[in-house]
């Protein structure tokens, strides 16, 4: 009964570690890939490319359709589209059978960031994995994956 007890607290303590490790990972992460953007003069953030890179995939979408792909609340997204907006890489538009949705697309200048961001992607992804062989990168890629679809 004893042994179950520290079994239990071991497992738990072990849970917290690797959470807390997570935690420490994510936010190198952000940082490292952030400073490459900085680097490279594009004024997005990490938190920001999701919403931009779907735009850029999908060509036009509603705000409900992004919240909805990337699992992250409307008025989230909302904020990420304004500062998009402001930058001038995305633009609003109303849909015309519906006025109360709006419609996201490109600008010229949107397009002409994600053209300049494939090679800064593909940066920031090699220098996250460089300590990582082929086939454990794409095990992570793969877990990684699982866990998203699965929360």
């Amino acid at each position: 009964m004893k042994r179950d007890a520290q079994n239990n607290a071991s497992t738990s303590v072990q849970a917290y570690l690797t959470l807390n490790s997570l935690s420490l990972i994510l936010h190198t992460l952000r940082n490292r890939a952030n400073t490459i953007l900085d680097k490279a003069g594009i004024d997005l953030r990490v938190d920001q490319l999701p919403v931009f890179l779907l735009v850029c995939e999908k060509k036009m979408l509603c705000q409900q359709d992004i919240a909805d792909t990337l699992s992250r609340d409307k008025s989230s997204v909302q904020r990420t589209i304004t500062c998009l907006q402001r930058l001038h890489y995305v633009k609003v538009s109303t849909q015309p059978g519906d006025r109360r949705k709006r419609s996201i697309s490109l600008t010229d200048q949107g397009k002409a960031l994600f053209d300049k961001l494939r090679n800064d992607i593909n940066e920031v992804q090699d220098s996250i994995f460089v300590p990582l062989p082929e086939t454990e990168k794409r095990s992570l890629l793969h877990t990684l994956s699982a866990l998203t679809k699965s929360i």
